[in-house]
């Protein structure tokens, strides 16, 4: 067992800047002032460090005789496989404050040993290979987090990586297993004490505050410890899950628990960011429930730059793991006047902020920071100049959310989830319509979805006279005590392989833009263009997903981000008797969009306990 102490890093720029944000003023705060949290009405920014000295500590139990058992995917026999019980603990050096919330992070899929510059799927390491130990990765949103009173684990999976391919789950399950197996050492170590730690964090947990950080095929791991954790008869509080540029394999309804999930556009290993079902599959599977979903579309980061351990590996940039993907004009180059990727630094300052920043949020109840998420403020300044997506799905309470349309059927092409009649003008297409993944991810939507399985409204104009309609029946007019309206949109561009689906109504590179036209009771109307609110409609960059012609991949795929739109901004209006929504396709000649979740919404945060 090794310890050593950090004061967590205070050398962030220290600023306070004031910034306009759907039609009010956010005051970002230096993190660290007024003993470590925000003033009422500022913003904290999460990229920075706390005021507390963090202690990080590794740890290894059981003297590796820790086994775990899944099934052959050949034979269908039981395959048993000794796993290393490993870790690092990041904790406050005075746990005097403790309890402390309790963040779990495991790393995903990698080579488990290596020798020269040579890597290897095996463990135990045999002699003179040494092991790659990526739990170690995430030490600097660990040691950040930690300063501000939190205690975060980051385990080892090495022997499930040098076994999982062969495992009928991929390991999935077993990474759950795993995750519970930590914590309930944890627990004990809470409890009564043991080896190595002795008494020092008896008491200092607190396992009714607990969040989850999974990346790659570790957020897949996560996801599984959720399901397994319903079934436990003594179960962890987990209040919040972060899958990272996770896989999806087993499509789990994550519910009850707020989400983010992390989508870096370039990925080069799950690069059809099939994460992203893991906040469709939620939206709507339970009534009731309090907890958010949210995503965040970072549109220049790859799969590995999060992790520092795999960065530095000899094939540390996954998105040139295939060299068909050496010519995509956006993903392949690093920062260039016409490049997109993100350097590792830039990836990282992503991570640090919004996964740290996350878990404070939704495990902490740091409310300050909430709206990092949910849209009602920018991105952090600690970040940078990135450009930065965030999708957020209000919690299902009559006070949070009102759903216009949900877009669960063809029913929505006459009438919206409210019962309101649906009517349009000079749409053609107008449909609905669910992606599909066929061999490799693609859809009948349009182009590649990143797996997003969601139902969509799919349209397309030749005119600026073309109009949408949706009515809001009696019963459900009065939103004075809502925020905003809001809806997931992207544009549907077109390239050669989809089978007649494309539509090339929208130039190339350039976004779209259209007016909401809110109406009341008395004929009032007034109108917001899209654009003044949200950058959601652009033009998907890089190169086409997939071509017919073999040798070239690219990066480009649609993924529906959220509008987001003040009530403030339709002025005159009766708030308490809004009688439809309509759609005002006036501000390009043409064009071709997918939408789907139009609904209504207040500044709530989720409130699951």
């Amino acid at each position: 067992m090794r310890t050593w102490k950090s004061k967590a890093v205070l050398l962030s720029i220290l600023f306070l800047a004031l910034v306009l944000v759907s039609g009010s003023r956010v005051a970002w705060a230096l993190a660290g002032t007024t003993e470590g949290r925000a003033a009422d009405g500022e913003v904290p920014d999460p990229g920075t460090a706390g005021p507390l000295t963090v202690t990080r500590t590794e740890y290894r139990l059981d003297n590796d005789d820790y086994q775990l058992t899944c099934r052959d995917r050949v034979t269908g026999n039981p395959r048993t496989f000794p796993v290393e019980v490993v870790g690092s603990v990041h904790a406050p050096e005075d746990l005097s404050g403790g309890p402390f919330p309790v963040v779990l992070f495991l790393h995903g899929r990698h080579a488990t040993c290596q020798m020269g510059v040579a890597e290897y799927y095996q463990w135990p390491c045999p002699d003179g290979r040494t092991p790659i130990w990526s739990y170690q990765g995430y030490d600097y949103i660990s040691d950040v987090l930690a300063s501000w009173g939190y205690i975060v684990l980051s385990i080892s999976a090495n022997g499930i990586n040098a076994i999982d391919n062969n495992c009928t789950d991929y390991g999935l399950d077993r990474r759950g297993e795993l995750i519970h197996y930590h914590l309930d050492r944890w627990r004990e170590f809470n409890t009564v004490g043991g080896d190595p730690f002795g008494t020092r964090f008896v008491g200092k947990l607190d396992f009714n505050r607990v969040g989850l950080m999974g990346h790659s095929r570790g957020g897949g791991g996560i996801a599984s410890a959720y399901k397994q954790n319903l079934e436990r008869e003594d179960p962890y509080g987990i209040k919040a899950m972060l899958p990272l540029a996770a896989v999806n394999f087993q499509r789990p309804r994550i519910t009850n628990s707020t989400l983010l999930v992390i989508l870096p556009y370039c990925d080069g290993d799950v690069s059809d960011l099939q994460a992203a079902w893991y906040y469709d599959d939620a939206r709507y599977e339970v009534a009731g429930d309090l907890a958010s979903k949210h995503y965040l579309l970072e549109m220049g980061g790859n799969h590995n730059y999060y992790n520092t351990i795999w960065t530095v590996a000899r094939v540390a940039d996954d998105w040139r793991y295939d060299t068909r993907r050496l010519v995509d004009p956006y993903c392949s180059n690093l920062r260039r006047d016409d490049g997109g990727r993100y350097t590792p630094e830039e990836v990282r300052r992503i991570g640090l902020a919004y996964i740290g920043g996350f878990f404070r949020a939704y495990v902490g109840d740091e409310g300050a920071l909430s709206p990092i998420f949910t849209g009602q403020a920018p991105q952090p300044p600690s970040v940078g100049d990135v450009d930065i997506h965030m999708t957020y799905h209000a919690p299902d309470a009559a006070t949070t959310r009102r759903d216009v349309d949900r877009v669960v059927s063809d029913a929505s092409l006459t009438t919206n989830t409210l019962g309101g009649a649906v009517t349009q003008s000079g749409l053609d297409p107008f449909n609905t319509c669910i992606p599909q993944r066929v061999v490799r991810p693609h859809t009948n939507c349009g182009p590649f979805e990143a797996n997003i399985y969601a139902r969509q409204l799919r349209f397309a104009w030749s005119d600026a006279t073309a109009r949408y309609r949706s009515e809001i029946p009696d019963g459900a007019r009065d939103l004075s005590a809502f925020a905003g309206i809001s809806f997931r949109a992207g544009v549907n561009y077109c390239e050669t392989r989809d089978g007649g689906n494309c539509d090339s109504r929208n130039p190339v590179g350039e976004p779209q833009d259209f007016s909401v036209i809110l109406s009341d009771g008395r004929g009032a109307s007034a109108s917001a263009r899209v654009s003044d609110y949200s950058t959601a409609l652009y033009y998907p960059p890089s190169q086409e997903f997939y071509f017919p012609s073999p040798g070239i991949e690219g990066g480009q795929k649609i993924i529906l981000n959220t509008v987001r739109i003040p009530l403030s901004a339709f002025d005159g209006l009766d708030l308490a008797d809004i009688r439809a929504v309509e759609f005002a396709f006036d501000q390009r000649p043409q064009g071709a969009l997918l939408l789907t979740d139009l609904a209504f919404f207040s500044d709530g945060i989720s409130t699951v306990k």
